[in-house]
């Protein structure tokens, strides 16, 4: 019996050891964490009083990505937004294949990187298929981005379908799996541009790296991942439905309606708990 127990106890630490050498975490959780922590170098703000050429009011093509605030560079701002999320991506899976062949022991990155992408189209899709929408079907339209009669239809069908390909998914294997997670996180992005248009902080990207990271926790099974992806997930939100410079206001630290100041505040709390999340990581892997 005891040599049973002894040999249940060393498969249990040989499969402890095969999932730890599995997870490579911490290296996208300090990547993303650094990456939003660098982003409000784009953030510099157009001052009309000194400024001599007119900024057109124009967010480029990742409005989700830029703030509805007249900025000097928008354009970088969005694309910022959008190579940090095919960079990182990227990076990630490389990372994962120099661990693979290091330990011998692949996560396979394949679902994950292929929701995000998705997640990421949908986002660029969405723009256009609103405005295409709104100037076929209203002859007064203005510009706006707030007209339900064309946001809630889109926002209900996308939302249903994203439910009934996540179903699905649920019930394949290999690529079929793959591709199925990929159009559902397609047509939810969908969905939440159509929620998106309500918040003008230009956050959105960061949705999408929480999406990511809870992917990644669900492939890995790890605890420490969906805790960081959880708590990454809460700040996302917060950040896009809040503005979360008047919490340092009222600690004593005034913006002054400086836009990189207001996206230091709006964007540390989110790359914080992503360096928090890798160092406790890195200390794990190391016992």
């Amino acid at each position: 019996m005891s040599d049973t127990t002894a040999l249940l106890a060393d498969l249990r630490k040989l499969r402890t050891r095969a999932r730890m050498d599995r997870q490579a975490h911490a290296f996208p959780l300090f990547l993303f964490g650094a990456l939003i922590l660098l982003a409000p170098v784009c953030y510099a703000s157009y001052d009309p009083w000194t400024e001599l050429e007119l900024v057109p009011n124009d967010r480029g093509p990742f409005p989700q990505f830029t703030p509805g605030i007249l900025l000097k560079y928008p354009e970088l701002v969005g694309w910022y937004w959008a190579l940090t999320i095919v960079g990182g991506l990227w990076l990630t899976g490389w990372w994962y294949r120099h661990r693979a062949r290091r330990h011998g022991v692949e996560t396979d990155t394949r679902m994950p990187t292929a929701a995000t992408v998705a997640a990421l189209l949908g986002f660029l899709v969405w723009g256009p298929l609103f405005s295409t929408l709104l100037e076929a079907g209203f002859d007064d339209f203005d510009g706006s981005y707030s007209t339900p009669a064309v946001n809630l239809p889109i926002l209900f069908a996308a939302a249903a379908l994203a439910v009934a390909a996540g179903l699905w998914s649920g019930r394949r294997t290999g690529w079929s799996r793959t591709a199925g997670v990929a159009v559902a996180a397609f047509f939810a992005a969908v969905a939440f541009g159509a929620l998106g248009v309500y918040f003008s902080h230009g956050y959105a990207a960061l949705v999408i790296i929480a999406a990511a990271l809870l992917a990644l926790a669900w492939v890995e099974r790890s605890a420490l991942l969906t805790v960081t992806g959880v708590l990454f997930t809460g700040v996302a939100l917060l950040v896009n439905l809040y503005n979360v410079e008047n919490v340092f206001y009222r600690l004593g630290w005034d913006s002054g309606s400086d836009q990189q100041v207001v996206a230091v505040q709006s964007l540390l709390p989110a790359g914080i708990v992503l360096v928090v999340g890798g160092v406790v990581a890195v200390v794990r892997q190391r016992r």
